[in-house]
């Protein structure tokens, strides 16, 4: 017999179906993640390496919460073995909120699902509706989904505390970050 390609999976995406998280762009700088597996153990630094600077960690520390709570992946160690029910895309954004200390009780105390509208590839996102624990007055929608997708229905976009108006340059600058990472 002959190939004409042969393809390989270093990482465990395909033999094992398991993603990793390697980095999360914000804002304010991007944070890269180390460990592979559904393990939530890893190094979390600032690009370039060492401690991630206190904006950066406002932004990254809100971004994984909505990764976290717009989710239907549940992580669990068995036998000191770590396995996922659910989506390996969804699960492997639960364990970078491990790997920065977001605890999946703490979150839900503070931000209890009300509602749910579920990824199709109509939509190309999934959104989900969270009562707000210490105001009764405010609720939360969370969204992911493709950036590109995503970036079209944005206005503004969370900044060292605050937002700041999204216009086209901006995004088309996420963009062409989104696609650095993902080759």
């Amino acid at each position: 017999g002959a190939a004409d390609v042969i393809a390989s999976d270093k990482t465990g995406t395909l033999t094992r179906n398991e993603m990793t998280v390697r980095a999360v762009l914000t804002a304010s700088g991007r944070v890269g993640f180390e460990g592979s597996g559904y393990a939530p153990q890893g190094v979390v630094t600032a690009q370039g390496g060492g401690d991630i600077p206190p904006v950066l960690r406002t932004e990254l520390d809100r971004a994984l919460e909505i990764a976290d709570r717009a989710n239907n992946a549940a992580l669990q160690e068995i036998d000191g073995r770590w396995t996922i029910h659910g989506d390996p895309t969804e699960a492997a954004l639960v364990v970078a909120a491990r790997k920065v200390g977001l605890q999946s009780t703490t979150l839900q105390a503070r931000l209890p699902r009300v509602g749910e509208l579920p990824f199709s590839s109509d939509r190309k996102m999934m959104s989900t509706l969270h009562a707000d624990a210490g105001s009764s007055s405010h609720s939360w929608l969370f969204t992911k989904g493709a950036p590109d997708v995503l970036l079209g229905r944005c206005t503004a976009e969370y900044h060292a505390g605050s937002t700041r108006p999204l216009d086209d340059s901006r995004r088309t600058e996420i963009l062409r970050l989104n696609d650095a990472l993902a080759g």
